[in-house]
């Protein structure tokens, strides 16, 4: 009996994702993949591409959908399910889980006529209740990484075929993937990877590999490796001319009407990598050193079932950004649970609600690891993007009236309220304890977050740049090197020691330094407009309060200050307002400044530069077509800093503009117990 080959493909690019990206992606890996797998009709394999895959291709790559068909008409191919918009499943609500799975399931039976039985596990991140979720969406199978397996303790082999696990009495089958296939295929020589699975022929195995389509022509040199010098023709010409010794087969065939292998039940993991990137940097670097001296002893084997990182729910607190984002996500959800619950009618823009929540789950920018991630600022852009869209149609159910909405919750889960302010054009939220800031701050008719900001934070990774220069020759796994493609970016890392706030708005330097202090909190409330009042003391002596306040008739916010010298003494006090705004791209010409009504010598947004005497001041985006225009009641020295990050993408490490920071400056002179009223004004703006 001939072994067996479980093979699967998973592609997938983010929501928001650049075009000429995507394109490049499937004319150097999807279309190439499946046009070559056609010419073997016996090689078997399953395929997952993530909604947004098949989305972006219906009108621009119409042989991506007939090479699906021929495949399946070749009875060559079997297609998996899964979250349509590549959601953590573990991560959003269990509604909304079934209703990712669903619409995917629903597609590929309307469009390919078969409705899939596998699923594809984003990421491959499990969490013990997913097997429910996942039978009661009309699913039987899914594929998780083999350290799952060895994590739970089970001591059987991996490679006698899947497994079952249940949750609540709910069943599903799991199939382990092989790791040791994962980074041989399609890395080690053919030759090295056909006697791996041909091997030992008197003792039949099941073989499972399930990895990224990428790695077949968008991996740094892998398309030439593929294709040009023609590893994967000889990988699939290979596996397919010795079916006494390999066969090729369905997931499905392993599943249909025969008895797992055994039970068992899988801990929350993912696979090796993610839980490492899930660490915080100190413990991921403790982690690396400590894994080398275990495997410096020879014990590495024995010692690896045991031996694992962090968990990815763990991203939410390494980076604040991609919490108040999940926690913008989950508000969405639970307000359109609302709706629906209340709606009787309205079925259509419910359901157009839905689509743009669901897109903002898209898992991308919610983490990172060896590819951008939440350092990609249009990435969360997108996803801010379609929850501002759901939450605009929401809106507009709601309320038949132009109104604000003031409501006091823990909007980021951390155990403090904050304040959500919304208009008919701006949605806000403030972090009274967290310095008073603005977290998010939406120009709704552009769905717009200005404050899609991110901040440089150290990564394990830092400590080893430099140590692979760009032009590395070889080919290897993406997790083998750090490479660097920009210059100087030593000068771009947080420095050590010193405190890490995020780049949040509305946040006040007293003297050049942060003043991060929790402010007590007063609401303002009547029908068309609000304001929020926040009371605070500086450690040296110095009364605190400001206000901003809203109205509904236009999207303007004022902010006031008053500062009081309580003690006896004279002090000059140097303040500055701090805001944070994300207009994306620094370089370019139609994102730019205007100082006093005229742009500066140098406008664009990557420009450091300070300006005196500054009474207005404008943010403008032409590709946008929005505005955010500064109107301040006292002359402000104004300082223009670019905010850039240093992280890891395919192509190694380099620096990202992830905002401007605006600083506005006020030099004062209290006398003792004396007090000063300061105010300007925030406008956004449709071009």
């Amino acid at each position: 009996m001939p072994h067996s080959l479980y093979f699967a493909i998973h592609n997938h690019q983010p929501v928001g994702n650049f075009d000429s990206v995507i394109d490049e992606a499937f004319e150097k890996a999807y279309l190439p993949f499946l046009r070559l797998a056609k010419k073997f009709p016996t090689f078997k394999f399953a395929l997952h591409n993530s909604g947004i895959l098949y989305e972006w291709a219906e009108k621009r790559k119409p042989e991506f959908f007939k090479l699906i068909e021929d495949l399946l008409g070749q009875k060559q191919l079997e297609l998996l399910g899964g979250g349509f918009y590549e959601p953590i499943l573990p991560s959003i609500p269990e509604g909304d889980r079934i209703g990712q799975i669903l619409k995917m399931s629903d597609y590929l039976e309307k469009r390919f006529g078969v409705r899939p039985k596998g699923l594809w596990t984003t990421e491959r991140v499990w969490e013990p209740s997913l097997p429910k979720t996942l039978a009661e969406a009309g699913i039987q199978y899914t594929l998780l990484d083999d350290t799952l397996f060895k994590y739970a303790g089970y001591d059987g082999p991996l490679t006698a075929g899947p497994l079952l696990t249940e949750d609540e009495g709910r069943s599903i089958y799991v199939f382990p993937i092989l790791k040791e296939l994962r980074y041989k295929i399609p890395f080690a020589p053919v030759e090295e990877v056909a006697h791996r699975l041909f091997a030992q022929p008197e003792n039949p195995k099941s073989w499972v590999y399930a990895d990224d389509g990428e790695k077949f022509g968008i991996w740094p040199k892998t398309h030439e490796h593929c294709y040009t010098n023609g590893w994967l023709e000889r990988f699939l010409a290979e596996i397919t001319s010795h079916s006494h010794s390999l066969e090729t087969k369905f997931f499905s065939e392993a599943t249909a009407g025969k008895k797992p292998a055994e039970k068992i039940y899988l801990p929350t993991a993912a696979y090796e990598e993610m839980l490492e990137w899930a660490l915080p940097p100190k413990r991921q670097l403790e982690y690396e050193q400590t894994r080398e001296q275990i495997k410096q002893t020879g014990q590495w084997e024995k010692a690896a079932p045991f031996f694992r990182g962090g968990f990815w729910r763990n991203f939410l607190t390494k980076y604040p950004e991609a919490n108040q984002m999940h926690k913008k996500m989950l508000f969405v959800s639970q307000r359109l649970g609302k709706a629906k619950s209340k709606q009787k009618s309205h079925r259509k823009e419910l359901k157009e609600a839905e689509n743009l929540l669901f897109k903002g789950q898209c898992n991308c920018p919610y983490w990172h690891g060896v590819f951008g991630g939440a350092y990609l600022t249009h990435l969360r852009a997108a996803n801010y993007e379609a929850l501002i869209g759901a939450e605009n149609i929401l809106y507009e159910l709601e309320n038949k009236a132009p109104t604000v909405t003031m409501e006091e919750t823990d909007f980021d889960a951390d155990g403090q309220n904050e304040i959500v302010i919304e208009t008919p054009t701006v949605f806000c939220v403030i972090s009274p304890h967290n310095g008073g800031c603005i977290t998010e701050l939406d120009f709704k008719p552009k769905r717009f977050n200005l404050q899609n900001t991110f901040t440089a934070y150290p990564e394990a990774y830092h400590k080893k740049l430099g140590l692979s220069s760009s032009s590395s020759p070889e080919l290897a796994t993406i997790h083998a090197h750090i490479k660097t493609k920009d210059k100087d970016l030593e000068r771009y890392l947080p420095r050590e020691g010193e405190p890490i706030y995020p780049n949040w708005s509305f946040r006040e330097n007293v003297d050049d330094h942060p003043l991060h202090i929790p402010y007590e909190s007063e609401l303002e409330r009547r029908e068309t407009s609000a304001a929020v009042w926040l009371k605070g003391s500086e450690p040296t002596g110095l009364l605190l309060e400001k206000r901003i306040a809203f109205s509904a008739s236009r999207p303007r916010l004022r902010f006031e200050y008053r500062l009081e010298n309580v003690s006896a003494e004279k002090r000059t006090i140097k303040l500055d307002s701090e805001f944070n705004f994300n207009f994306e791209a620094p370089y370019v010409p139609d994102r730019y400044f205007k100082i006093n009504g005229r742009k500066p010598n140098h406008p664009t947004l990557e420009v450091e530069e300070r300006t005196e005497n500054v009474t207005s001041l404008e943010l403008v985006d032409e590709w946008r077509k929005v505005a955010a225009r500064f109107q301040f009641g006292q002359p402000v020295s104004f300082e223009r800093r670019p905010v850039f990050t240093v992280s890891l993408s395919e192509g190694g490490a380099e620096k990202t503009y992830q905002g401007s920071k605006l600083l506005f400056g006020y030099l004062l002179q209290l006398k003792g117990k004396q007090s000063v009223e300061l105010n300007f004004s925030l406008e956004l703006l449709s071009l």
